[in-house]
């Protein structure tokens, strides 16, 4: 298939997965990439900032995962679309252990979602993921990430 001049294939396709071009996966499948997780307990960090998040776990162990790094999302559960950020990665300003996880910060969503499963489309590649000097700059970082996956998100980015 020919897209746009490029020469589209599913290792092709593949590789811009795992390489997070993300819009560039969208133009070629005419859709987000998206995978589905079910949400988890985590250490509950994130209130402590403001920003609660989903941790999440992929449940098909064959699906691609974008590389680390802060990403705009759509994420449905129940049939119902929320805004979001997610992050893939360690999280080194709050967790010393290395140990990769996915987490979304959902914008205007508040309930008990643990045990559920999600999907989560992979709108746009935000920036990487880095260590902060403490968890203030971390907020102020996030707050940033928020707006900017808020106007990814409403197409206006």
């Amino acid at each position: 298939m020919n897209i746009e001049g490029d020469i589209v294939s599913s290792t092709k396709i593949r590789n811009d997965i795992l390489d997070g071009k993300t819009e560039r996966v969208k133009r070629y499948l005419t859709r987000n990439y998206f995978f589905d997780a079910q949400v988890v307990k985590g250490r509950n960090l994130g209130h402590k900032l403001d920003f609660p998040t989903a941790n999440l776990v992929v449940t098909d162990s064959h699906k691609l995962i974008p590389p680390g790094g802060v990403y705009s999302v759509a994420v449905e559960i129940d049939q119902s679309l929320y805004a979001g950020m997610m992050n893939i990665g360690t999280s080194p300003t709050v967790k010393s252990d290395n140990k990769e996880g996915i987490e979304v910060n959902l914008f205007g969503f508040s309930g008990d979602i643990y045990g559920t499963q999600l999907r989560i489309h992979c709108i746009k590649f935000i920036r990487e993921e880095r260590l902060f000097k403490n968890l203030g700059e971390l907020r102020q970082q996030l707050i940033k990430d928020r707006e900017l996956a808020t106007r990814i998100f409403e197409g206006n980015e």
